[in-house]
Parts: structure tokens; sequence; C-alpha cells
């Protein structure tokens, strides 16, 4: 399909100039079906609607900066064989190198920098890029929970290394999306996703890129398949303190009955006129001291009694234990192992860039 006549460029003057920006020849190709731009390295792939506005006309130049990058500097020979590992993986990887492959573009020719971020203006405006209000809505999807993770993470990755890295304009977008993924999986696996993905700044090439996704799959795998790290900071902190009152009200317990033992002796000590009154008084002391030696033992040397433990922890257990269940996004890890390669793409809520290497790469991958 030719270009729409309302566009200002000719298809000689686009394919011109992603042609020199990619450093080989390269065609130009419009789609009525397709959303966002991608290329196979050989044809840069634009969606027809681009040209039906001055707005939409502008995002052009965005994404002929953007895919002659990929022409450049991405190897789609790797990028084939990684994104067979799934929806998940592929969509990550896209993003990371999405970002490698703009900062090397806004270097080499600063600019591009203008282009790239009307483009992401145009993509915010355009719903191709969530809206910082519809962020939660990728928690609250029926979708599998591996799914809700991959589409919260993914979200994050893309809009703070884009405002972070790339200094577009970006700002809410990575900090509410930073809520909602902490929310989700916790501040600690946010913080260390969020370690891994920076290192993007330094990657030298496309390999480089597939070894940072490959690290954060690997850990998200990892951590949110572990019940004792997958519970949130803030529920530690809950736990903690449960712990620590329970263990208070213990200690309490435990210095009421030294200080009644202490009593009962002074007393002993003052009724030695009545011979009665001392058996009594020793009964009451043996008494006292077989209940302080039942709760004494149990679970060890110095500790509190099982029981008296479980009667002070239980409630708060019990509490914990509901407001957890009535959060899916807080407990389903532990029940069942989360399958983060098999996850399906329409559950994938989050799209990078233009599908940069995705609409043509199972056809680009069978060729090399």
């Amino acid at each position: 399909m030719s270009k729409l006549k309302s566009s200002p460029y000719s298809d000689k003057a686009l394919k011109q100039l992603a042609s020199i920006l990619g450093r080989k020849d390269v065609n130009i190709h419009y789609s009525d079906s397709a959303a966002t731009a991608s290329t196979d390295g050989e044809t840069i792939n634009l969606p027809s609607e681009c040209m039906n506005s001055p707005e939409a006309i502008q995002a052009v130049q965005g994404y002929i900066d953007h895919e002659t990058g990929h022409i450049r500097w991405s190897s789609f020979s790797l990028a084939g064989k990684f994104q067979s590992k799934g929806p998940a993986w592929g969509n990550l990887f896209n993003i990371l190198e999405d970002v490698r492959i703009e900062r090397l573009a806004i270097k080499a020719y600063p600019g591009m920098f203008f282009n790239l971020d009307n483009l992401t203006e145009y993509m915010k405006d355009n719903g191709l890029y969530q809206k910082p209000a519809g962020m939660a809505q990728l928690t609250n999807t029926r979708a599998p929970r591996a799914a809700k993770i991959m589409s919260t993470i993914e979200a994050y990755i893309l809009y703070h290394l884009g405002h972070k890295i790339l200094r577009y304009r970006l700002q809410e977008h990575a900090e509410v999306s930073r809520k909602v993924a902490v929310k989700l999986v916790g501040e600690k696996i946010v913080s260390d996703i969020t370690a891994f993905a920076e290192k993007i700044q330094h990657a030298k090439s496309t390999q480089d890129a597939a070894d940072i996704t490959t690290k954060i799959m690997e850990y998200l795998k990892q951590e949110c398949n572990n019940p004792q790290e997958q519970q949130q900071p803030q529920q530690s902190g809950s736990d903690n303190n449960q712990s620590s009152s329970a263990a208070d009200v213990l200690s309490l317990h435990h210095t009421k009955n030294r200080a009644s033992s202490c009593q009962d002796n002074q007393q002993q000590s003052e009724s030695n006129d009545s011979q009665d009154n001392q058996q009594q008084s020793e009964s009451n002391d043996s008494q006292d001291n077989q209940q302080q030696s039942d709760q004494d033992t149990g679970t060890g040397k110095g500790t509190g009694g099982q029981d008296s433990q479980d009667d002070q922890l239980q409630p708060d257990s019990q509490n914990s234990g509901d407001n957890q269940s009535s959060s899916d996004d807080n407990q389903s890890n532990a029940d069942s192992g989360l399958d983060f390669d098999n996850i399906e793409e329409q559950n994938i809520k989050v799209k990078s860039r233009g599908d940069a290497l995705a609409d043509h790469l199972e056809e680009k991958s069978k060729k090399v």
C-alpha cells in the first residue's frame, strides 16, 4: 500500500531517509492493520493511521528514527532466537533493546531526541501507552497472576527507563507504575529489578540486552515462587510487630508470675505463727511453681510455653491470614508455581515502543 495523500512525505523521501539512517537500502511499507511500527531489518512497516493528522505525521519521524536504530544496531538473528522463549520474554527483551538503540540513536544524532519524545507523546495521547489513572487495571484482570506480574513489571521498566535514561516526558507514568508494581510484588523485588534494568544504559550489544532480560526473568521466577520472599515488606513488618507484641505480652506474663512468687514468699515468711497457714502457703507456692513450670516447658530452655504463645499469637495470625487471602496478588504464588515462560500473548497488556522486532521476526528468524 502506498502512503496516504495527506502526508507531506513522499515514499521516496522516507525511503532515502531510512536508508541513510540505517546505512543500508531500506524499504517503507504502510499497513492498515498495524497499530505501531516494526521492522525486519530490511523493511520498515508503518501504520497507515500515522498519515491522518499533523500530529500523527509528526510521529512518523520518531518511528523512522526508532526503526532505523534497530536496523543499524540490533542483531535480528539473536532477537529471533530470544523471542522464541515466549511473549513475556520477547516483550521484556524488546523494551530493553528499544532503550538501548534509542540511546545510541540520540547519541549519534542529538536531534532525534525531539522526534522520539514527540513520538512518546503521540503514543500517550492515543492509548498506546497506559494512562496513569488506569494502570491499576493491570492487576485487576482475570489473567493468571504471572501475566499480571509481567504486565506490571514491564510497564514500570518501560516508563522508568524512558524517563530516567532517555529523559522523555514519562515521569508520572514511571511513578504510578512503580507504585502499582510495589503493591503487587513488594518494594524489594521492584528495587532489585530496577537495578538490573538500569544496566541497559551500559549495554554494548543486543546480547547485553538479552542477558539483562534473562537476569530479570530468572530473578522473578525465583523470588515470586518463593513463599518466604514473596510477602511484601509491609506485611513482613506487620508480622514482626505481631511477634514482638506477643513476645512483650509473654515477657510481661512471666514478670507478673515472678512478682507473684515473691509476694507469696513474703506472705509465707509473715505467716510462720500458724502451721496450717504455713502449709496452705506452701501448697499455694507449689501450685504456682507447677503452673510456672508448665508454662516454661514446651519449646525449650528460655522460651515461653507453646500453648501460651499460641494463645497470644492466634488472633493476629488469623487476621493476617484473612488480610492475605483477601488479596489474590499476595497469596497465589505460594500455592502453586508461577509459569512465566508460557504466558499467552493476549495477557501481556504492555507493549514496547513499536513492537519493533515482533511483527516480522518469526519470518526473519527462519531466513537467518
